[in-house]
């Protein structure tokens, strides 16, 4: 959903829909956010190290002619198979970018 907006229930690509056709424009829409604002940062998909994805809902017919093929998950993909925390929300993505991590097992 776009920022900015009083209501953003009433700004959800395709609210209420988990079609194929409207997961995928969800996909769109979230990834183009998302290189809009790194791009806003001087940032692209090359420059990410991590990649997550929260959603329910079948992701395998566009996985790689649009997640994939952008460079959108260059060290891999985590699909955490949940609700995003906004409940009229189906599909969430989010990126990082360190230098360094460290794993503490």
């Amino acid at each position: 959903m776009p920022e900015g907006k009083s209501n953003y229930r009433d700004h959800v690509v395709r609210l209420g829909e988990q079609s194929p056709e409207a997961m995928l424009e969800k996909a769109r829409w979230v990834l183009a956010e998302m290189e809009r604002r790194m791009s806003a940062l001087d940032f692209t998909w090359s420059d990410v190290t991590a990649t997550q994805l929260y959603t329910v809902y079948d992701v395998h017919s566009f996985l790689g002619d649009e997640i994939v093929a952008r460079g959108a998950m260059p060290a891999g993909l985590t699909w955490h198979f949940a609700r995003p925390p906004v409940d009229f929300v189906d599909y969430e993505m989010d990126v990082r970018s360190v230098r360094r991590e460290r794993v503490i097992g």
